[in-house]
């Protein structure tokens, strides 16, 4: 399923082809990047715990060690 495009202040959001974009700038990023840029987009304000995060966003067919890539952040 496509997902839709997201602003993220000045930033378009085009999980599609995992990329950000800004002034004509595209950056493309890792899908676990972008599916986190997502996620905190839709959810302003809400504080999660790693689990949480993992749990609720990480999607296992884009993120190989879900755990691994939480500690991170």
């Amino acid at each position: 399923m496509l997902q839709p495009v997201v602003r993220v202040g000045e930033w378009l959001v085009t999980p599609s082809v995992n990329q950000i974009s800004r002034k004509g700038r595209q950056l493309t990023l890792e899908p676990r990047l972008i599916d986190l840029l997502v996620f905190f987009a839709r959810h302003p304000g809400e504080v999660l715990s790693r689990d949480e995060l993992i749990e609720k966003r990480l999607d296992p067919e884009r993120c190989d060690q879900p755990r691994r890539h939480a500690e991170y952040f």
